[in-house]
C-alpha cells in the first residue's frame, strides 16, 4: 500500500514552488533591465548616427527609408516627435510639409477628379510644384505615403453621409460608374486613369 503525502510534504512543495516563482520573477526583471539599458544605448547611438548623417537622411530618399526602417525596428518614430532631439533633425517637418503639399495638389485637381489620382501622377505633380533645384529633397512614393499617413492626426473628416454625397456627385457628372452585379456594390473611376485602355478577352 502506497503512503499518501502528508501535510508537511505539501507545504514543502508549495514553498519550493514559491521559491521558483520568485527566482523566475527576479530573472525576468533582470533581463528586462538589461534590455532596457541596451535599447537606451542603441537609441543614443541612433541619435549620434542621425546627427552625423543628417544631410544624407534629408536629401537621399533611399538612405531616409533605411533610416526609418532602422528606427521602426526599435520602436522609435522620429516623425512623431516635434520636441527634443528629433526636432533638431527636421525629419518630421519634411513629412508634414510634404503632407501639406499633397493636400494642395489634390485640392487643385478636385474639380476634375475629386482630388483622386494615381500615386505616380501625384508624385509627378509634387515634383513639378516643389521644383527640382538642389535645395529640394528627392521624394519617392514611400515618402508621399508616409506624409499622407502623418496627416491622419487631423482625422479623416469623411462621414458616411459626406462620402455618399461625393459619390452621388461624381456619378451625376459621369466620372464614376456603379457595378451592382456582385454581392457588394463597386464604384469605378475611369476618368481618373485616362491613359489606361481596357482589354476585352
Amino acid at each position: 500500500m502506497r503512503r499518501r503525502a502528508g501535510l508537511g510534504a505539501i507545504q514543502q512543495q508549495q514553498l519550493a514552488a514559491e521559491k521558483y516563482k520568485d527566482k523566475g520573477t527576479n530573472i525576468q526583471e533582470s533581463q528586462l533591465e538589461q534590455m532596457t539599458k541596451q535599447m537606451e544605448v542603441f537609441r543614443e547611438k541612433l541619435e549620434e548616427f542621425a546627427i552625423k548623417h543628417r544631410q544624407d537622411i534629408k536629401k537621399n530618399s533611399q538612405f531616409r527609408k533605411q533610416f526609418q526602417e532602422m528606427c521602426a525596428a526599435i520602436g522609435v518614430d522620429p516623425l512623431a516627435s516635434g520636441k527634443g532631439f528629433w526636432s533638431v533633425l527636421g525629419i518630421g517637418d519634411f513629412y508634414y510639409e510634404l503632407g501639406v503639399q499633397v493636400v494642395e495638389v489634390c485640392l487643385a485637381s478636385n474639380h476634375k477628379t475629386g482630388g483622386l489620382m494615381e500615386l505616380s501622377e501625384l508624385r509627378k505633380r509634387l515634383v513639378a510644384a516643389r521644383g527640382q533645384s538642389s535645395i529640394h529633397q528627392e521624394i519617392t512614393n514611400e515618402d508621399i505615403l508616409m506624409a499622407a499617413k502623418k496627416l491622419t492626426i487631423f482625422g479623416n473628416g469623411w462621414s458616411e453621409y459626406r462620402a455618399q454625397q461625393s459619390l452621388d456627385k461624381v456619378i451625376g457628372e459621369g466620372l464614376c460608374w456603379i457595378d451592382e452585379q456582385s454581392v457588394e456594390r463597386s464604384y469605378w473611376f475611369p476618368s481618373l486613369f485616362p491613359g489606361r485602355t481596357s482589354q476585352t478577352i
